[in-house]
């Protein structure tokens, strides 16, 4: 069983939707192609493999096209996404950065960065 199995496995129980966007989608040179790298990593036997992707430590890329697709499957609702993070680091360059941009966040998505201090205090950062 893979992670990505896990995630429906979780999901089917709460009752939760699976957003099948992955940052692989992202950087994917086939436009349009959100859900195509989670059905691939699914696939076990596909010839196809899993499409190549950057890291981006930044979480930057994933956020922003995390935050674009909510808000249009939500157009009419006031959105509040939480990105909980241990690294303050990063924590503290996204705020920077979205403070100073606030023209990349939906209109009606509102940002909230959250330091995870128990996975951090747990792992010493």
């Amino acid at each position: 069983m893979s992670a990505f199995d896990a995630i429906y496995h979780v999901a089917g129980h709460f009752g939760a939707p699976v957003n099948p966007l992955l940052l692989a989608d992202v950087t994917d040179r086939n436009p349009g192609s959100k859900g195509n790298a989670l059905r691939r990593a699914l696939n076990y036997s596909s010839a196809a493999g899993h499409p190549e992707w950057k890291f981006d430590e930044s979480k930057l890329s994933i956020i922003y096209a995390f935050a674009h697709d909510m808000a249009a499957r939500h157009p009419e609702e006031d959105i509040v996404l939480y990105l909980h993070d241990d690294h303050e680091k990063y924590l503290g360059n996204l705020f920077r950065f979205f403070n100073d941009n606030r023209e990349w966040l939906p209109k009606n998505l509102t940002l909230r960065l959250v330091r995870n201090h128990l996975v951090a205090d747990s792992m010493g950062s």
